[in-house]
Order: structure tokens, then C-alpha cells, then sequence
């Protein structure tokens, strides 16, 4: 018979090997979770915990790991992010000013957008954006189900209604058929409007989230946008610098629909960006 024994540690393999070199080697990879251990026992079946006392696992010290560690990037940039610093101090211009000035204008170069505006935040970029639309009480706005919360929650704060569609699992970005059948099963065009028929809401805007750099399927969301004539707003605040082709012409993440933003905290500029052909 064949039974299952499964361990919680590190170096398992060597430790059965060690302990009982009678039985099969454990092939697979040594980390810290869960092992299981096949090994061919002859008659009775053995409880786990009899195995357990004739193999002594090894002891580990605790150690930590960092969640996002810049430092060696830091290293290597120490001297003009500095001469930075030092020139915001001297000017003593915190708030807008020359910098963030240059910025806009960077980020029109980098990005071949006509327009850029700074703004403290990712979400307040996309709430800012929101309310230039109009988009608020009695309104809807369609976005992924895998998202930063505040994707969400900026839709909310304007009073309108989140309503989540699933995610391509192969991406994890917005489905473009999951969002083609709630637009046509779950919802009804009457005149101009796409309304949701459980609540009577107004589907306004649909926020495609490019996640870890990589684009959604721009092509497909834009054509259904088109046919429902709906804002496309993109949340690239994991994705600047990420390349997609759109239209038969490769395009900035931030770039493709009505509008876009970005997000500079850390964790989300230090993703390495792709390009999806």
C-alpha cells in the first residue's frame, strides 16, 4: 500500500534521507510549507505519528524578510536623487513649482500624451478624473474584481455604484468576455444608456486595471467601450512604462483610453513593466 506523510519544514528530503534511507527520495522543492512524503509500506498501515518519531526534522532561526527592499537601487541613484532633494529644499517650492512642473512635462515625453497633471496620489487622480466626467449619484462604473481597493472606493466616494466584473485567470487582469456578458445579460440599453436592470444605475465608465505591469486586453475592452459608448478610464498605477499593441501601434499603458493615471509610491515603480504584442 502507499501511504501520505506529510511534514512542516525546511530540508525535508535530506532529513527522511538521513533518518530512513530506505525509503524513495522526495523530489520536490525545499522550502519553507507543506511536503508530502509517498512511501511504500508493507503491511499494516502506520499512523503519521509513528513515523514522526523516527524522523528528526531540522530547527531553523527565525529570519526576516523584507517585503520590498530598495536599497542596492538606491545605491546606485544615491548621488542625483540627492541633488534632487537638495534643490526642492533650496527652493523651498513643496507644492507645485518647477518640479512638479517638469514632471508633467516628463511624463508627456515618456508616455507621448498630450497632457499630464501631478496630482498627491493614484486615487486622488482617479477621483479627480471621476468628477470631471459628472460621474456620481445614480451612476455606475464597471472595474476588475482584483484591484487596490481604492479603484473601488474612489467610485463610491462620488456616490456612484462599483460593480465588479471577474478576471482572466491567465492574467489576472479584466476579463473582456466576463465583461461582454454582464453588459449583455446583466444589463439593457434604453436610448443612449446602458442601465443596470437590478438597480436602475447608469453604467457610465469602465476601469480596465493593468496589474503588475502588465496591460490588459486594451483592444477588446476599447471595441466594447465603443459598442456600448462607455468612458474607458485606465488604472496604470502598476504599470507605467508598460507597452501594449493597440490599434496596430504600440502604446503606453495610460495612453489608450479616454484617460489614465499613475501611481509613484514605491512598490508599484519598481515592477518591471512588459511589453504584450
Amino acid at each position: 500500500m502507499v501511504e501520505t506523510v506529510t511534514y512542516s519544514s525546511c530540508g525535508v528530503n535530506d532529513a527522511v534521507r538521513r533518518r530512513r534511507p530506505d525509503l524513495p527520495d522526495f523530489d520536490g522543492p525545499t522550502f519553507f510549507g507543506l511536503f508530502t512524503v509517498w512511501t511504500s509500506v508493507s503491511g499494516r498501515p502506520r499512523k503519521i505519528s509513528e513515523l514522526n518519531r523516527q524522523v528528526k526534522l531540522p530547527c531553523f532561526h527565525r529570519m526576516r524578510v523584507p517585503l520590498l527592499d530598495l536599497r542596492e537601487q538606491y545605491r546606485a541613484l544615491a548621488a542625483p536623487i540627492r541633488a534632487q532633494i537638495d534643490e526642492v529644499f533650496s527652493g523651498q517650492r513643496f507644492i507645485l513649482g518647477p518640479k512638479g512642473e517638469a514632471l508633467e512635462q516628463a511624463i508627456c515625453a515618456y508616455c507621448a500624451a498630450p497632457y499630464a497633471i501631478g496630482v498627491s496620489s493614484g486615487t486622488d487622480a482617479l477621483l479627480a478624473i471621476l468628477m470631471t466626467l459628472g460621474i456620481g449619484r445614480g451612476d455606475a462604473v464597471i472595474t476588475s474584481a482584483y484591484s487596490f481597493f481604492a479603484t473601488a472606493a474612489c467610485i463610491a466616494r462620488v456616490g456612484a455604484t462599483p460593480l465588479f466584473v471577474d478576471i482572466d485567470p491567465s492574467t489576472y487582469n479584466l476579463s473582456p468576455s466576463a465583461l461582454e456578458h454582464f453588459l449583455g445579460h446583466e444589463c439593457e440599453q434604453k436610448a443612449e444608456s446602458v442601465i443596470v436592470r437590478k438597480t436602475g444605475a447608469i453604467v457610465r465608465a469602465i476601469v480596465p486595471v493593468h496589474l503588475f505591469g502588465l496591460c490588459c486586453d486594451m483592444d477588446s475592452v476599447h471595441r466594447i467601450s465603443e459598442q456600448y459608448q462607455l468612458e474607458m478610464i485606465e488604472d496604470a498605477a502598476q504599470a507605467i512604462g508598460a507597452e501594449y499593441r493597440f490599434n496596430s501601434q504600440v502604446k503606453q499603458a495610460g495612453t489608450m483610453g479616454e484617460c489614465g493615471f499613475f501611481s509613484f509610491i514605491h512598490p508599484k515603480i519598481s515592477e518591471q513593466p512588459e511589453t504584450l504584442a
